[in-house]
């Protein structure tokens, strides 16, 4: 695995999340801020939106973001 690729830590703590693991969410978290201080979500949330504006890809989008 590249750990340098961040996009996979958005994934992963949405899945972790989604199935109730907080304590890795929240590891996973640590990691992404420690590669990425600069994230957000609302700022990877207004990137995704610049990439489509199809409303399905939207909504899986924002179940990522549930997660």
């Amino acid at each position: 695995m590249n750990n340098s690729y961040w996009f996979a830590y958005v994934d992963l703590i949405s899945a972790y999340g989604s199935t109730g693991q907080l304590e890795q969410a929240r590891e996973v978290s640590a990691a992404l801020s420690k590669l990425r201080p600069d994230f957000s979500v609302q700022g990877h949330r207004q990137f995704t939106y610049a990439y489509s504006s199809n409303p399905q890809y939207r909504r899986e989008i924002d179940d990522i973001w549930k997660g």
